[in-house]
């Protein structure tokens, strides 16, 4: 397990080096100008003097190969540059957005996996029935309504209509922050989750109902497979069969699909957090391309595609514990 955990952790570099080197010429051909955003000329004519003397301090003045070596230079350093609004580091101008975008997709994951599996092993007992038919239409209907219009459906049934018709104070929920109040980092206290569950509920609504019809279809492979034929035959129950045999067999493509939608909630939350005010990285991020703030963008583009990189690997590494068959396999490679 050691061995295979290495390998797989050097297999990673490469993978970044080429997708950081991708993200580093993608940006430098986007239209704009970044010495006149430095500038901040708002596309008037910059005297030659000036642009000389900014592209000189940023760096914009060597040619594309010499700013790339410079930037891989500064990311082994880990330096992300600086933000040409803001003047300053861009790591300290997003880390709060990115705890703040964490905490969000690790509720958005954790809805992911309650009613993903939940509803998922339940649509599968229930093969053909009322409740897996009424399962299955909503699962249709939730993932083919936009983000964007599912966090407005939500904000007006839940953040609107309580005040206007004078619900009571459960039912209202709010757009933001709220008063940031967290336990251990991460569980909403006080009024925190008020702010925090649409915006969590609509970011994981149309990947759980993806994994809600991915892990009914797996049940039900696994159903038909040979070793729950030879339990049922031993006289195991109904549940020691599901929960035992059943469930962590047909869990894994599950797994992956969840932990993979970890780094595409952290980095892809824009709709979201844009909708419900919510000051996250893809807040900021959206942020940072009106304004052309082109190292910011860069920086957060670098984090979220490590993050994916290392998520990707906890949920190769989860297998293991999930299924002991899959150790031994590594075993004999």
């Amino acid at each position: 397990m050691f061995t295979y955990a290495a390998r797989r952790i050097l297999a990673i570099f490469p993978v970044l080096l080429g997708g950081l080197t991708l993200l580093f010429f993608v940006f430098y051909l986007l239209p704009g100008d970044p010495i006149a955003v430095l500038a901040g000329t708002d596309g008037k004519r910059i005297p030659e003097a000036v642009r000389a003397n900014i592209a000189h301090r940023y760096g914009l003045d060597k040619s594309i190969w010499r700013q790339y070596v410079d930037y891989l230079a500064r990311l082994a350093r880990l330096d992300l540059g600086d933000s040409f609004i803001e003047n300053r580091p861009v790591s300290q101008t997003i880390g709060g957005n990115f705890v703040q975008s964490l905490r969000l997709a690790v509720w958005a994951i954790a809805i992911e996996i309650v009613f993903g599996i939940g509803l998922g092993v339940v649509s599968a007992r229930r093969k053909g029935g009322f409740i897996d038919r009424l399962i299955l239409v909503l699962t249709v209907i939730v993932g083919a309504v936009p983000v964007f219009v599912m966090g407005f459906f939500l904000f007006q049934l839940l953040g609107v209509l309580p005040y206007q018709h004078n619900w009571p104070r459960w039912t209202r929920f709010q757009l933001g922050i709220g008063p940031d109040s967290w336990a251990l980092g991460i569980i909403p206290t006080g009024g925190q989750w008020k702010f925090l569950l649409l915006p969590a509920v609509t970011l994981a609504g149309v990947t759980t109902a993806v994994n809600i019809r991915l892990m009914r279809a797996s049940m039900l492979e696994v159903a038909g497979a040979e070793f729950i034929r030879t339990a049922r035959a031993k006289g195991l129950s109904k549940n020691r069969i599901l929960f035992k045999h059943g469930l962590r067999n047909a869990v894994i493509p599950v797994v992956t699909a969840i932990g993979l939608d970890f780094g595409v909630l952290l980095g892809g939350a824009i709709l979201t957090e844009t909708v419900y005010n919510w000051p996250g990285i893809g807040y900021a991020a959206s942020q940072a391309l009106q304004r052309r703030d082109g190292p910011k963008v860069m920086g957060i583009a670098t984090i979220v595609l490590i993050t994916y990189q290392v998520v990707s690997l906890l949920v190769d590494l989860s297998y293991g514990l999930i299924d002991p068959r899959i150790r031994l396999d590594r075993k004999k490679l």
